[in-house]
């Protein structure tokens, strides 16, 4: 009978151990958890106190935080001018006012109803202003808007144009009845608030 007993205290033993084991596992994977989480909360200090610094001393930085400032400030020009290359492609002006993204030909803000300064669409994706100047880098065109090869190609090949099974809703100005955009605020073609 010594010989089953023993047989169940080593079984408990094993049971007991196999807990403790498991009971650590678990305590040490919640500990690494909140290590983890700790310095992820570090690493967000460093960046808010590293654009705090950059807000405020960017302009009087010196040596390695120099450097650093400099870098920002080429990776900065390089996003702008990355989106402005995006915004040429879709026909997009940005508002010198509040920075709204406008089509091309548009006489005045969608977003803040602003006169805009650049309203005609030029081989090179720029715009030229209002007074007829290229802007700088940009060659100037004619306002004419050209078709889409797609729908020129639909037209050419039936004489019509390609009719679509749907048809979305277009806005237009209440003043002057020109199309204007999903979430507007202003008419692009007048400036009449929406």
């Amino acid at each position: 009978m010594a010989f089953f007993d023993n047989i169940g205290k080593k079984i408990s033993d094993l049971g007991q151990g196999a807990m403790t084991k498991t009971r650590d596992l678990a305590d040490s994977a919640r500990t690494s958890a909140a290590i983890s989480d700790e310095e992820r909360k570090i690493n967000s200090y460093y960046s808010q106190l590293g654009r705090l610094y950059y807000a405020k001393c960017a302009g009087s930085a010196d040596g390695e935080f120099l450097n650093i400032v400099n870098m920002i400030k080429d990776s900065n020009r390089r996003i702008e001018e990355l989106r402005a290359e995006n915004r040429a492609r879709k026909g997009l002006v940005k508002c010198p006012q509040c920075g709204a993204e406008n089509a091309v030909d548009s006489l005045f803000c969608c977003a803040c109803g602003n006169r805009m300064e650049f309203h005609a669409a030029t081989p090179s994706g720029g715009a030229e202003n209002v007074s007829g100047e290229k802007a700088a880098g940009q060659d100037i065109v004619s306002d004419e808007k050209q078709p889409d090869s797609e729908s020129a190609a639909d037209e050419t090949a039936t004489g019509a144009p390609a009719e679509t099974n749907e048809i979305p809703e277009q806005r237009v100005c209440s003043s002057c009845g020109a199309p204007i955009g999903e979430g507007a605020v202003f008419c692009g073609s007048c400036g009449t608030r929406q």
